[in-house]
């Protein structure tokens, strides 16, 4: 310590602390306000105000920036559950008081004597309570979905067989429609996935085609194997969709026509179920709009 280089050397230290949190404390000002200000729009978010954002600088470091563009991605996602949450319940409401409201007027006018007691007034609700059911079936279906809840029984089958199978279930209506099926599908091409599972996005792709194609359209199903994966694609002859709904097709309750899906006894969950299982599969599931009119429906699972 009585070493003069000892005194030179601790003068210096005490000279440099001052120096080191002064310039500290200047450098993290700015971090510290972003962090506060994440910290606001936090609190914000917590109350249920899903509509905060928080501002992107350029000067911010890119950590920094990543956090407040997932920050802002999270509260555009909470946003868009929460409508989507809202709009359900009401279209959910609608959509069971519809069938239920038929049915029980039917019956009240049985009991009241305005319609006759007969087999076919039995029918007609029966058709009512069948709607009913299956809305309620998809709700749940889409329920277990959404919980992590739905299970898959895992089977390898060969993907031409199904879709032929189910196509025989349309094939009265398809011809009534007039529509003309061409199957494109190998006949080796085997898939391992929930067969069941797989049939039904199979009928709603075909019953979307039907219910939205013109008379006489055309209905092209083609198979093929990827290097990891199983692509099956679906296209019509319909109207197609808008480019900015391109995006909405799959949402609950959405409807290109509503009042043509509710005549021909759609509910707008169809392709919303057809999401959740392929998601189910870790596949995905998507729609663009065909050269010359119609839409192509694509769908790839895992091999």
């Amino acid at each position: 310590i009585a070493n003069k280089e000892w005194w030179v050397l601790a003068a210096l230290v005490m000279m440099a602390i001052p120096i080191i949190i002064f310039f500290g404390f200047l450098f993290s000002r700015p971090l510290s306000s972003q962090f506060s200000s994440i910290a606001r729009g936090a609190r914000q978010v917590a109350q249920g105000d899903f509509k905060t954002r928080l501002p992107m600088s350029d000067k911010d470091t890119d950590e920094l920036q990543a956090l407040v563009s997932d920050f802002n991605t999270m509260t555009t996602q909470l946003g868009r559950y929460e409508l989507e949450v809202s709009e359900s319940s009401a279209m959910i409401a609608h959509e069971l008081r519809t069938p239920l409201n038929a049915a029980m007027g039917r019956i009240q006018g049985m009991i009241d004597e305005v319609f006759p007691r007969d087999l076919a007034q039995l029918e007609m609700v029966h058709r009512q309570l069948n709607q009913l059911n299956k809305l309620v079936s998809d709700l749940h279906l889409l329920s277990l979905a959404s919980a992590g809840q739905l299970t898959l029984d895992k089977t390898v089958f060969s993907l031409e067989k199904l879709v032929a199978e189910r196509l025989s279930w349309f094939a009265t209506q398809l011809d009534e429609a007039g529509v003309v099926v061409t199957i494109d599908i190998p006949q080796q091409l085997t898939v391992n996935a929930d067969r069941d599972r797989i049939g039904q996005v199979v009928n709603i792709l075909v019953e979307n085609a039907l219910r939205y194609s013109a008379m006489g359209g055309e209905l092209l199903i083609v198979g093929r194997a990827r290097a990891r994966s199983m692509e099956l694609t679906v296209s019509d002859r319909g109207p197609g969709f808008g480019s900015e709904n391109l995006e909405q097709v799959f949402d609950r309750f959405w409807r290109a026509e509503r009042s043509r899906a509710r005549y021909s006894g759609g509910s707008g969950l169809g392709l919303s179920i057809a999401r959740a299982i392929c998601l189910e599969h870790h596949g995905t599931i998507g729609v663009r709009n065909r050269p010359g009119g119609g839409s192509v429906i694509r769908l790839e699972i895992p091999a």
